[in-house]
């Protein structure tokens, strides 16, 4: 399975803001385990507060109900969380790697637009 930019973006979900569940975005990067995709995100969060950025706005603390209905803690992502996990990621996964491709194409406007934002809320501060 090799990361598809498309489906990726329709799994998308919308509640104010768009995110994706962590739970499912590490099965689209070739986790199988949640705790070894739960050090990436902690990796990725690290480098978000680094960026002076509001880590709790790009990781969403959540629940959902698995396939089999049962209550799972998780992590809604902002697109900016997903770019951020994937950087972290294992690049010897194949999926990581050409998630890496794909995503680099918004990378770039991805993040000087989330670092004007919050230069402009320092400025409103």
């Amino acid at each position: 399975m090799s990361f598809d930019l498309e489906n990726f973006e329709n799994c998308s979900r919308q509640n104010g803001v768009r995110y994706w569940y962590a739970h499912e975005f590490m099965l689209e990067l070739g986790y199988g385990t949640w705790q070894s995709f739960l050090s990436v995100i902690n990796k990725a969060q690290a480098s978000c507060a680094r960026l002076e950025m509001d880590t709790f706005g790009e990781f969403i603390p959540a629940t959902y109900a698995d396939e089999n209905g049962y209550e799972q803690r998780t992590v809604k992502l902002t697109r900016f969380a997903c770019l951020l996990v994937t950087m972290h990621a294992d690049a010897r996964k194949p999926e990581v790697a050409a998630a890496k491709v794909a995503l680099a194409t918004v990378a770039n406007q991805l993040i000087a637009t989330r670092l004007s934002q919050n230069d402009l809320g320092r400025l409103e501060t």
